[in-house]
């Protein structure tokens, strides 16, 4: 295995444009981008579910208390891990802690 593999295999998948476009194509997703792109450094799986549901209670009916354990779960679940996967995002959770991955520099919006 050439040292390009190897660190293709650690860093996951390249996603491709039609892929990219999927991952951000969810807004939680979206929003955890924007996030680490505006502050660049670690923060916490808590720190992004309070400001993604403070924004969704902003266009919704439901309170930003009301949304933050679906928010919460969402990401630890499945938007956290899938971008992860790709190398987007850096997510440890054990820790629940998010940081810019490698890649995070390619899907910048």
């Amino acid at each position: 295995m050439t040292a390009t593999e190897v660190q293709s295999s650690r860093s996951g998948p390249t996603p491709g444009q039609g892929e990219t476009l999927n991952l951000l194509g969810n807004g939680r997703r979206l929003h955890v981008v924007h996030s680490l792109v505006e502050n660049g450094e670690e923060t916490t799986t808590r720190g992004l579910a309070e400001q993604i549901a403070e924004a969704e209670a902003e266009r919704g009916d439901a309170t930003a208390d009301d949304l933050y354990k679906s928010v919460y779960v969402s990401l630890q679940q499945t938007h956290l891990p899938k971008l992860s996967r790709h190398g987007i995002v850096d997510y440890d959770a054990d820790d629940n802690t998010v940081r810019p991955g490698p890649r995070l520099d390619e899907v910048r919006v």
